[in-house]
């Protein structure tokens, strides 16, 4: 069964990279990216949901951040649930894989999670129905520019379209 919810907050318009984000995550990945956002979609399937935090950029849009959570058998995305991003799942991969996708932009590879969480405290089950959530990242210690940063909202907003 497939599902898709978007999280996000309103699509501010002509907001796009010469403007003002009307969002932004935090932490100190902000020293290395620009982590404004526009919208939070939420999308998935029975084996994973991705919140992905999106930008305007002309007749498109930015991937800011993508935050991919691997479902295992059985699991469902529920209210107030707490996902391990750090997770290490039977077939040793983690349970969080992050990534970015900017136009002109060499797209990053993110380090391994050190720590981090995610919790959707509303979830939608319509269209036009909002939910919220918050998430926390850290990343393992590394010579990439994104290791040992975190990236964090405390509250982000969700909507399926």
């Amino acid at each position: 069964m497939r599902w898709a919810i978007a999280a996000a907050a309103l699509l501010s318009m002509g907001c796009g990279p010469a403007g003002k984000a009307k969002y932004a995550l935090e932490g100190s990945l902000t020293d290395v990216y620009d982590l404004g956002y526009d919208v939070a979609y939420l999308e998935g399937t029975d084996t994973d949901f991705t919140v992905r935090f999106a930008r305007a950029q002309g007749e498109g849009e930015n991937t800011i951040l993508k935050v991919n959570v691997t479902l295992l058998t059985g699991e469902q995305l529920k209210p107030n649930l707490t996902w391990d991003l750090a997770e290490v799942l039977p077939n040793g991969h983690q349970r969080a894989v992050l990534a970015r996708n900017v136009l002109n932009e060499q797209p990053p590879m993110f380090p391994d999670v050190l720590r981090g969480k995610l919790t959707m405290h509303q979830v939608p089950t319509e269209r036009g129905q909002f939910g919220g959530g918050e998430f926390n990242v850290t990343f393992v210690t590394g010579i990439m520019p994104a290791d040992g940063r975190t990236v964090f909202s405390t509250s982000f907003q969700a909507k399926i379209p």
